[in-house]
């Protein structure tokens, strides 16, 4: 939930913006402020899900863009890849620091 809120720049998560269903999936609502031009991160990085990590460093810019453009302006998009490479100058910190074991979540087996 952080990482894809530090992604898109979501600096408003709290408990009455995530919802569980009967089957506990998590549903996370009101994404009305992000999309910014704000390059900071939302939330300090502590560990990060591998699969959606992976999937969200594989993201083609020109794929971001031409989803995106029609919705957000320039300068959030180039805020939000801004974001992903802050994110991955906190996870190499966090990996050199701490080793991989305690910072990437391996996907369930």
């Amino acid at each position: 939930m952080l990482m894809f809120d530090n992604f898109i720049g979501n600096p408003d998560r709290n408990a009455g913006n995530i919802l569980i269903d009967e089957a506990d999936n998590i549903i996370l609502i009101d994404h009305s402020r992000a999309f910014t031009p704000k390059r900071d991160l939302s939330s300090k990085i502590e560990r990060v899900d591998s699969v959606l990590w992976a999937a969200m460093q594989v993201l083609p810019v020109d794929t971001i863009r031409q989803k995106l453009q029609p919705l957000v302006g320039s300068s959030a998009i180039d805020a939000m890849l801004e974001r992903r490479k802050r994110m991955q100058t906190s996870v190499d910190k966090l990996v050199k620091s701490k080793g991989a074991a305690a910072v990437i979540i391996p996907p369930d087996r």
